[in-house]
């Protein structure tokens, strides 16, 4: 009786401690005992029961500061120590419903902001955590369809594939099928139905992963496969394509940016994006050598834009050096060449009309002489002012009434 008395002490007191909310204190103290009763099976179920109430509890206070991605990480922990307990089942289906409801107002958010890449994204968290919430799927839908009218494909086939396919009214089966068979547990005709229109279901979106990586639509076919993915992991299509796509969707979105730098005239952080894109991809290689090949000429039609600016506002010794910058990174672009020799000629002459103005001793003669300059290069140096000047007392040039 002795040794009976002193087994049921320390359960007694681990049961104790988690009354009193010490719930690491009486995971210590079971783990003590489970460690020093080896055979006992009340020690054993002890340690058990105490470490699923202390992840329960680190579950519902992280649930509660609202971090619901590692509450439900100590949920599962607890339901892989119990599989039976019931606590732990009921927790992990309130904090996917959390984040699912969460992910989904996020979804809406973006979508109101016309961020339809980040709302497909976060339309895809939520359905990790609700893969039977018919209405998301639906949304997923919806928003793929803007997508691919957006990227060029016709949105009256998109659409046609997906009434023809029927994939809401499949999704809809599988959650009736779910719901029956929480009333039928003996029954496995339910479960069976459900595993049953999920592989469906998730061949159809393989499928449809399919076409659209043929399209070239990377990002949508990577939400296919995933959510064909998610609903059979058996399905070896949709494995391979979400690794495929889920590289390719990354390497488009580097292609996309590269485009963004090149239009911004930021040549080395457009490099780099395409070269980093370039690596990763297997099947997009010639679009981004094409962008690549690209930005030599851009960035030499943007020098020689500049040259023209610059010749417009008559700034042409600067003109000159930028003309000259294009001609020496290629032999000939545009009229880059007549331009910039148009330009050193007519500096030159400016500056030996200058140079003729200032040593005249004839107020007409340097008249004139201005004149000329000003319909040459109309803002050089003192020009206007020595003209104004001469005009104000009374100068006439020759020629003049």
């Amino acid at each position: 009786m002795a040794c009976q008395a002193t087994a049921v002490r320390p359960v007694d007191e681990v049961r104790s401690l988690l009354d009193e909310g010490r719930y690491r204190e009486a995971v210590e103290l079971a783990a003590r005992q489970a460690e020093e009763s080896p055979d006992d099976p009340r020690a054993q179920t002890t340690h058990r029961g105490a470490s699923v109430a202390y992840l329960l509890e680190a579950g519902r206070r992280l649930s509660f500061q609202d971090d619901d991605v590692p509450a439900l990480e100590a949920f599962e922990q607890a339901h892989d120590l119990d599989p039976e307990a019931s606590e732990p089942i009921e927790w992990i289906d309130k904090t996917k419903e959390k984040l699912a409801d969460r992910w989904s107002r996020t979804a809406n958010e973006r979508q109101a902001d016309d961020d339809l890449p980040g709302a497909l994204d976060a339309y895809e968290e939520s359905l990790r955590y609700s893969p039977d919430d018919s209405d998301t799927v639906e949304q997923i839908l919806q928003v793929k369809g803007i997508l691919a009218y957006r990227e060029g494909l016709s949105q009256d086939y998109y659409n046609q594939g997906l009434r023809a396919w029927r994939d809401i009214e499949l999704w809809i089966a599988a959650s009736r099928f779910d719901y029956a068979g929480k009333y039928r547990d003996d029954d496995e005709k339910p479960r069976r139905r459900v595993r049953e229109v999920k592989r469906e279901i998730a061949a159809r979106g393989a499928e449809r992963g399919q076409l659209l990586e043929e399209a070239g639509m990377y990002a949508a076919a990577r939400t296919e496969y995933r959510i064909a993915h998610m609903l059979d992991e058996d399905n070896p299509e949709a494995l391979d394509g979400l690794e495929r796509m889920t590289i390719e969707a990354e390497a488009h979105g580097l292609l996309r940016r590269g485009e963004m730098w090149i239009r911004r005239g930021q040549w080395v952080e457009a490099i780099a994006t395409l070269t980093e894109g370039m690596a990763l991809t297997a099947v997009q290689q010639e679009r981004f050598r094409a962008l690549l090949d690209s930005i030599d000429d851009a960035r030499i039609d943007a020098s020689y834009q500049d040259a023209r600016d610059l010749e417009e506002d008559f700034l042409y010794e600067q003109a000159i050096e930028r003309y000259a910058e294009v001609l020496e990174a290629r032999g000939f672009h545009d009229d880059a060449r007549s331009r910039h020799d148009y330009l050193v000629g007519t500096v030159a002459e400016v500056e030996r009309l200058y140079a003729e103005a200032s040593t005249r001793a004839s107020p007409e003669a340097e008249l004139a002489l201005l004149r000329n300059i000003q319909v040459l290069w109309p803002e050089f140096r003192d020009v206007q002012a020595r003209l104004d000047a001469l005009i104000a007392a009374g100068v006439k040039s020759q020629g003049d009434g």
